[in-house]
């Protein structure tokens, strides 16, 4: 291997004089602003910069359209999940009002609505409401004496043979219970 004088590695002629840039290449200097654009000269999209475009908004449409279609499957199952409820369970058919009357005496104050709609079965009529009711309330309500709350509910046992016998129950809100049996009014039997 040969070597090489540490004068010509560090740009250093042998004469020991400074280095000649003359046989370099020369270069103009760059510009000092950039140019300014000219009129009709608008930067154009090149055709793949267009294709990529149109392709991201197809995307974006297809996008929508499928998150649109989930939440409309989603109503739909819902909706038809709450049909099948209601064909799953009929309304149950009221008690003869032969039991109804039998069994009305039974009924406690304090008692659940299950435990009352398993005694007299389901009501002819809920949140019930005519004259007698109306009545009924104003003497036991006794000019503001006794409290009568305002979230009460009245659910009525009709006899299908006769309009002037009923039975029925009001409901309130207890401190320790949902809705329990406050009162309870009959007539006709």
């Amino acid at each position: 291997m040969m070597a090489v004088p540490a004068s010509l590695m560090f740009g250093h002629r042998s004469r020991g004089g400074a280095m000649d840039y003359a046989s370099l290449p020369s270069y103009p200097p760059p510009p000092s602003h950039a140019p300014e654009p000219q009129p009709g000269n608008e930067r154009q999209l090149t055709p793949r910069q267009t294709q990529v475009l149109i392709d991201l908004t197809w995307l974006a449409g297809i996008m929508v359209l499928i998150l649109w279609t989930r939440h409309a499957v989603t109503n739909i199952e819902r909706a038809q999940a709450a049909e099948r409820a209601r064909a799953v369970a009929p309304p149950p058919t009221p008690l003869d009002f032969g039991l109804v009357a039998e069994r009305f005496g039974q009924i406690q104050a304090g008692a659940s609505r299950e435990e009352v709609e398993r005694l007299l079965g389901p009501p002819t009529e809920r949140r019930a409401w005519g004259p007698e009711v109306e009545e009924f309330e104003l003497r036991w309500w006794n000019g503001g004496k006794n409290i009568f709350r305002a979230d009460r509910e009245w659910n009525r046992w009709s006899d299908p043979a006769n309009p002037n016998r009923w039975a029925a129950v009001v409901y309130w809100r207890w401190p320790e219970k949902e809705q329990a049996v406050y009162g309870k009014l009959k007539k006709g039997f």
